[in-house]
Formats: C-alpha cells, structure tokens, sequence
C-alpha cells in the first residue's frame, strides 16, 4: 500500500487534516530508514479499528492460548538455574568489578558481543550466582525477562573480597582479635572502600553511609567467590540508638575503632543492642549494619565496642535509601515471538544447551537460517544473542 492509499484511509476514515498529509508528505521529512509510510502506518495502528457504515466488521480474533511448557531434557546445571528451590541451592556468590569478555564453555571462543567490552562496574546492588568454578573462572548466572544463562567469567573480572568471617586488626604486626571481644567484624562478600597491600598484609578502609573504620588484614582472608554468611549477633536483652557521629571504642577511654555517620546536625539515628551495664562512662554496645529492605544481607559488618552512655538515646528516626539500576542494551529485531518455560536456549543451532526460559514470555526474534529463532539475553554485559528452535510468532 503506497502514500496515496494510506492517505486517502486516514483522511475518509480518521479524518485526518489534508494539511498534515501534506506535511508529511514532504521530501525529506524524516530522516534515517524513518520511511514516510512507517510513520502514516503507525498514526493509522494508533487511531484504531474506526470503522465506516458501509464496512463489513471483522470478527474478533479468539485470545490465544498460552504455549505449554517445553518438555526437554537440560543439562544438569541448567535445569539447577529454572526453579527459584533449586536455584537457591547455588549458595556461592561473586562481585563483578568489571564487565569485560565472556565464554559460554571453557573451550569455547568469547563472545563476539563483549569482544571489545570493558567497562568497571561501578553500580552494585547483589553479587551474581555462581554455579561452578574452574581454575581461573566462575560460572555465573544472568539473564533477565525470564531467560537464564550460564557465563564464565574470568577472575580478574571478580572483586577480591573476605571469604570468611574475620576481625580487623589494629596493626599489620597485632593478632587478630579473638571472639567475643571488640572489634570491627566483616562477613563474606563484604566490599571495603579501598585495599592496599602493606607488606605481608592488606591495609583495608571502609567509609559507608552509617560508619567509617580500617584496619589490616591478611591476604589469606580474600578470595573472588565466597559464600554468604548472616552476621552472628550476640544476645542482648536491651537496645537503644546511638547518636549520629559517635566513635566505638575498643574499651572505656581506649583506641577508637570505628567512627559512626549520619545525619548533620547528629541526632540517635543507629539501632544498637546494649550487652551489660555502663563502666566509667561507657556502654558495651554491638551495631549491625542495617539492611535497605528485608532481603538478606550478603554483606555485613558488625562491631563490637563502647560508646559514650550519653551518646545513646531513643528519639524516633526515619532512614530511606534510594536504589540504582543497571541498564542492559539490547539488539534490534523484527519479530515478537512467544516462548514457553523451559524452552532450552543455545549459543548456536547445533551447540549445547547454555541456559533455559525460565517463564513463559514475549521476546523480539529473528529468524533463524533453516528455522528456530535467535533471540537476545539481557545482561549487564550485553545482549546476548542465543537460539530457540521453538517459538510462537505473536
């Protein structure tokens, strides 16, 4: 159908002014492969089925109906990435610090669409699934929209990060602070702000919204996968807040061992658990940090100390936090096709299987040379392009 026809459509059915028709109309209106159809088609899709007295109507096309569940057969670390109960099961996690090339298989080559990537992960919200490990690379998964899959990802591209649970040290030479006594703690996966080697030690810093602390540790303590741990928070039957800028101590009138932040001016802003009574002045205290919402935490610390009594208060307070997202790019394509959970996905038409629609979902297609489609994965790395041998045009 031409621009005339189209015209003379909207203009009898729509009532379309001529004087638009002609505006679009005009040479060179539109730029790029913005053809002047495209656009008078798209006017006409969002006018709707108006239709005139002498038309006949259309039967209404009957709803179709979901597609049923693919019965395949997944490879076992597929299959354990489908359902949320076995997906759960994968306790091991990793921070990215960088976003940079991928492999679908330790054989095979790196995707075409992070050949070049290489961009530093600079926006977190919670470590990626790990599945597996190899010598030198973590298998990951991602995906969005109800597609899932399994990457490898090298460990120069993972944050080196505390395995286990460990005390911070007030000197490279000092030991590390037994239990139950006070100290900054840290749990797996917990990120510091900044960490230098000093010697045979790591000298760390961290300064966060609510607290700033350092210290040392060893290098036996880092590693790129780790598994998280809840922070293990000792009995108390009182709690109470401990104001804004307050310093913990490591005893009444000792060394300082970490620093609260807060609001300005200060106010009883940090929820505290009260472990005894006062001495000279000084309450033994122990603060977690909080938690934006009531997902659990990856990532903690806990310390364990004495603040000023006078420093601990009840006023009420209201703490928000704003989140971040991460934007993934997508590739262009010319179909919408429907595909059913459990719809294997593969890097090419005869490759093994690398991941699996988690849900039933709409998703742009391309056809693919001898059928099948090929379909993009959302990620934080890329697009990535995977194939489907079963779809639904929708």
């Amino acid at each position: 159908m031409g621009f005339d026809d189209l015209a003379q459509r909207m203009r009898k059915r729509h009532g379309v002014s001529p004087d638009l028709l002609a505006d679009l109309a005009r040479p060179g209106r539109y730029a790029g492969t913005m053809k002047t159809e495209w656009v008078l088609c798209s006017i006409l899709s969002a006018c709707g089925p108006t239709n005139l007295s002498g038309d006949t109507p259309c039967p209404a096309e009957a709803p179709r109906p979901a597609p049923a569940p693919v019965s395949v057969t997944l490879p076992p670390e597929v299959a354990s990435i489908m359902e949320p109960r076995s997906l759960a099961g994968h306790r091991r996690r990793a921070w990215i610090a960088r976003y940079g090339p991928i492999r679908f298989a330790p054989t095979e080559p790196i995707a075409e669409e992070t050949a070049n990537l290489n961009v530093r992960a600079d926006d977190f919200g919670e470590p990626e699934i790990v599945v597996d490990v190899t010598t030198d690379q973590a298998r990951i998964v991602t995906g969005m929209q109800g597609l899932r899959v399994l990457i490898l990802v090298a460990f120069d591209d993972l944050v080196s990060v505390p395995i286990r649970t460990v005390a911070l040290r007030a000197s490279a030479k000092a030991p590390e602070p037994p239990d139950n006594t006070s100290a900054v703690r840290v749990y797996p996966g917990f990120r510091f702000t900044s960490v230098a080697r000093r010697g045979d030690m790591f000298k760390v810093h961290y300064q966060g919204l609510f607290a700033q602390f350092h210290g040392f540790l060893s290098p036996r303590a880092f590693g790129v996968v780790f598994e998280p741990r809840e922070a293990a928070v000792p009995p108390g039957e009182t709690t109470s807040r401990a104001r804004s800028n307050s310093t913990i101590l490591d005893r009444p009138n000792g060394q300082v061992i970490a620093t609260l932040r807060g609001a300005d001016p200060p106010y009883f802003e940090h929820d505290v658990i009260v472990l005894g009574e006062p001495r000279r002045g000084f309450s033994p205290i122990v603060l977690v940090s909080p938690s934006p919402d009531d997902r659990p935490v990856v990532a903690r610390y806990l310390i364990r100390g004495w603040v000023r009594s006078r420093d601990l208060g009840l006023e009420p307070m209201d703490q928000s936090y704003v989140g971040s997202g991460v934007s993934s790019r997508s590739q262009h394509r010319e179909r919408r096709v429907t595909i059913a959970a459990g719809t294997p996905l593969r890097r090419v038409p005869s490759g093994p299987i690398i991941g699996v629609a988690v849900e039933s979902g709409t998703h742009w297609a391309d056809p693919a040379p001898g059928g099948g489609y090929w379909v993009d994965v959302l990620s934080p790395w890329a697009a990535l392009r995977v194939y489907v041998s079963e779809a639904r045009e929708s």
